[in-house]
């Protein structure tokens, strides 16, 4: 019985101590946040949905337009009779109501032409929300790994000032003994108030990336953001070269950007197709029905038809066509037809502009993810081996071997290749998933 109550007491404290704990957020976690809250991404969204609602509007304009009316008058003085068809002094009061429609058969092609262009700006809509989406990512990734960066070289600070804290407690202990000097002492603890305000220094850089993190995130400033730091210590072996040329090929077939300006170009197109057409006649058809009520004011009822009857017998229809040809107009046409070509002009030349940057991008995210792999592999060996230097001149610093200079010195040199290596890790980390990106793979995984 009492092992049972024992293990129960030790599960119950667990669950105090453990039972809400801090959520640590992984770089994709941080983007699908940002993505989800940002304004930015907010607005693009709502840009499409506005496309949506052109291209529905668009599709409604292949149908007739249809309208109803209806009127009240009353009129007094000299008017025609109702009953005798004759100029009469007298007050009528009537009451006209219609129905009409109009079906367009030929306005060249502008029906459907304008269907295209609501089309295409649909797309174009909604890669345009993926740009923003893909920009607000790839900013939250840049300030994610600049958190992490400030809040690793803040830990190695204080590594590096703790280290140097048991230093001076040890050089104290000796002192006591009389195996080192009060000047030793001395510099140890000059040392020690330097590291001191080289901590406040990197915790406030930590504090600064973390409210900036926050901020690109739309994520609140008095909440706790736990970073996770466990997928750093995952970095490639040797990988294989890259074929830039191939990822800039395939990438201009997908990327956002590069699909923006295709579709300007074919929008553009499809305008000056519609400005072409703007030249030609356009033909339409037109039908209707009227009716009416009619009676005199002050006058016997009974002489009238009763409203049933006189909407049936008034009732009348109409067909008609209309031509519309355009003979001058002060160029106006011909000067939109112009334009619209110089307009199809400019965003062929755009489409271009854009596609090279894109491969130039690419390109050199591909190159700089190379050199970031031999940055870190070589920024690794030098801070082991900066490592290794730092404990052995600490080692004959206390056997007396050395002096606290060279301590200084070796120390500096070892927080400087912690720090470099670090900056290198980031970079790869940035570099991988921009290159992964321009393969293909999202930045939120």
């Amino acid at each position: 019985m009492r092992p049972l109550l024992i293990t129960i007491l030790i599960f119950l404290a667990a669950n105090v101590s453990y039972g809400q704990p801090l959520t640590a957020w992984r770089v994709d976690d941080c983007m699908r946040y940002a993505v989800d809250n940002a304004p930015a991404a907010r607005r693009a969204e709502l840009a499409y949905a506005d496309s949506r609602i052109d291209k529905t509007e668009a599709i409604a304009s292949f149908f007739p337009s249809i309208s109803a009316g209806t009127s009240v008058q009353t009129s007094f003085g000299r008017s025609i009779d109702p009953i005798t068809n004759v100029y009469d002094n007298i007050a009528n009061f009537n009451n006209s109501y219609s129905v009409s429609a109009s079906v367009p058969l030929f306005g060249g092609l502008n029906v459907l032409n304008n269907f295209r262009i609501a089309k295409i700006a649909t797309l174009q809509g909604k890669e345009e929300q993926a740009r923003v989406e893909d920009q607000i990512a790839l900013m939250t990734m840049q300030s994610f790994f600049d958190a992490m960066f400030a809040a690793e070289n803040y830990r190695y600070a204080l590594q590096n000032l703790e280290e140097k804290r048991l230093l001076l407690s040890q050089v104290k202990g000796q002192h006591s003994v009389g195996l080192k000097s009060a000047a030793d002492v001395a510099q140890v603890e000059a040392d020690v108030a330097m590291s001191e305000a080289t901590l406040i220094s990197y915790a406030s850089s930590r504090d600064m990336s973390m409210i900036k993190l926050k901020e690109q995130m739309n994520y609140p400033q008095d909440e706790e953001l736990v970073l996770d730091s466990l997928f750093l210590d995952i970095m490639p072996s040797s990988p294989d070269r890259e074929n830039s040329a191939e990822i800039a090929a395939n990438a201009l077939t997908f990327l956002p950007e590069a699909r923006i300006a295709d579709y300007n170009v074919r929008s553009s197109s499809i305008n000056r197709t519609t400005a072409l057409a703007s030249l030609f006649p356009s033909l339409s058809l037109q039908g209707g029905y009227s009716t009416g009520y009619t009676r005199g004011i002050n006058r016997n009822g009974s002489l009238y038809e009763p409203f049933r009857e006189q909407f049936r017998n008034r009732g009348g229809q109409y067909v008609g066509m209309s031509l519309s040809i355009p003979i001058f107009s002060g160029l106006g046409r011909v000067s939109r037809y112009r334009r619209a070509g110089n307009a199809l002009k400019s965003a062929e030349q755009t489409r271009i502009e854009t596609d090279r940057r894109l491969e130039s991008e690419i390109i050199q995210a591909v190159a700089d993810l190379e050199n970031a792999e031999k940055e870190y592999l070589q920024y690794l060996k030098g801070e082991e081996a900066s490592r290794l230097s730092y404990e052995v001149t600490q080692a004959k610093y206390r056997e007396g071997l050395l002096s606290f200079v060279d301590v200084q010195t070796t120390s500096t040199q070892y927080m400087l290749a912690r720090i470099n290596m670090n900056n290198a890790r980031f970079r790869y980390h940035i570099k991988r998933r921009v290159v992964d990106y321009y393969k293909g793979e999202p930045y939120i995984r």
